[in-house]
């Protein structure tokens, strides 16, 4: 009985060959789950998250590695009948308690791994949700394929993950929070591994401010669709492949291949994203610009990409100012906030490589924020702009004549960055 003279709710142990214990063959390496209060800043409204996804009523609902039920009671007021699963007996009485407290009827709970657990749905689930564990799966192909052979014709599963990115930016309370980068998956990689288990992509949907979901549906005759063109045209949803990719490449590089002259690091950066730098220059881009990150990859590719590989060039200064144009937007969004210190420095730059001295002075203004080192970086800018009014380093790049003033200035080794 719980506390209010109710019936408890019950944990069925589920019955595995040869008498092993649910869990004993540890198929979620490396993974736990987070404090409860991580479910609550990311997802303060589970309704409201599950309506995002696109979840719809059905018969049965499953939901898989249910931790603490965190989402279960809010699945539950979509179905019939809703099961939660997970490995963990303890997490499961709190779940219990949960859909207890909330008065969800026909829910369930079952003790076991979730791939033993799918072969027993006997082929009629119609929603099932895998929120934050897909990508601790040792064998994620096996996982989906399991769950794929008990969907009906017309059911749906909708994984949640992290995105592709580096831990140190996905924030929460306060801490690094999420799985390690290397076990992060890409929509392109999930989308794959969906496929291989005959599954298709029917979208993405982004989950702000560090997930997606992927929902996925059984491969229907004639429908089938390749990821790229898939993401191509849901900038709207979520984030492109090719964003995510450039924004892994751009934080591994860091300060060494940020700022160093290195040719080794401008012909890669080079020859992985050039047609996209030429992408973002035609405004064929601009959908990305509704999220931060988005907003991020738009901006390494108009401001720092040609500075790095149209070096010495006045080509290196053709985007600037759409680059300007767009990080004044950015920043009345609020978007620098939404990222780590190192990257924020990017929403900056624009204001840096302005000529005008009001931007120079915002420039000035942000990079204080940033640290001693960037806001001397930022007053040598502001300084030169005071002075002249201009870059006069850029002079010859663009045609314009050199005043004596500034010629004097240049050969007593001005600034030249």
């Amino acid at each position: 009985m719980d506390d209010q003279g109710r019936p408890a709710m019950a944990i069925a142990p589920l019955e595995l060959p040869g008498g092993a214990a649910a869990g004993e063959e540890g198929r979620f390496p490396g993974t736990a789950m987070p404090d409860g209060r991580w479910w609550h800043t990311l997802w303060p409204d589970p309704d409201l998250t599950l309506r995002r996804l696109g979840v719809r009523p059905g018969r049965l609902a499953v939901d898989l590695c249910c931790g603490d039920g965190w989402f279960t009671p809010a699945l539950a007021r979509m179905a019939d009948e809703t099961v939660g699963v997970d490995l963990d007996r303890p997490l499961l009485a709190m779940a219990a308690a949960r859909a207890q407290r909330e008065a969800v009827p026909g829910c369930r709970f079952v003790a076991g791994d979730a791939l033993d657990v799918s072969p027993k749905l006997g082929g009629r689930a119609d929603l099932v949700l895998l929120a934050n564990t897909l990508h601790g799966a040792s064998d994620r192909a096996a996982l989906l394929r399991a769950i794929a052979a008990n969907l009906t014709a017309r059911g749906r599963i909708f994984v949640v993950n992290w995105h592709h990115w580096p831990r140190e930016g996905t924030i929460v309370l306060g801490q690094p929070r999420g799985p390690c980068f290397d076990l992060r998956m890409t929509p392109c990689e999930l989308h794959h591994a969906a496929a291989s288990a005959g599954l298709e992509t029917e979208r993405l949907v982004e989950l702000p401010p560090y997930h997606y979901a992927l929902v996925l549906r059984p491969r229907q005759d004639g429908t089938a669709r390749e990821v790229e063109a898939l993401l191509a045209s849901s900038t709207a949803a979520g984030p492109d492949i090719w964003q995510e990719r450039l924004i892994a490449f751009w934080a591994e590089a860091g300060l060494d291949g940020w700022f160093a002259k290195d040719p080794v690091f401008d012909d890669s950066f080079r020859n992985d994203f050039l047609p996209l730098h030429q992408a973002a220059a035609r405004r064929d881009l601009d959908g990305w610009a509704g999220t931060a990150r988005g907003a991020l990859a738009l901006l390494i590719l108009l401001d720092q990409f040609p500075r790095n590989v149209f070096r010495d060039t006045a080509h290196m200064l053709a985007t600037d100012a759409l680059a300007l144009r767009l990080a004044h937007g950015f920043l009345r969004l609020g978007f620098d906030q939404r990222l780590p210190p190192d990257l924020r420095l990017f929403f900056y730059l624009p204001f840096t490589h302005s000529e005008d001295l009001v931007d120079q002075e915002l420039s000035l203004r942000l990079r204080r924020k940033l640290g001693p080192a960037l806001e001397r970086h930022a007053a040598v800018h502001v300084d030169i702009i005071r002075r002249f009014g201009r870059f006069p380093h850029r002079n010859a790049l663009l045609g314009r004549e050199t005043t004596a003033d500034e010629a004097s200035f240049l050969s007593a080794g001005g600034f030249s960055g």
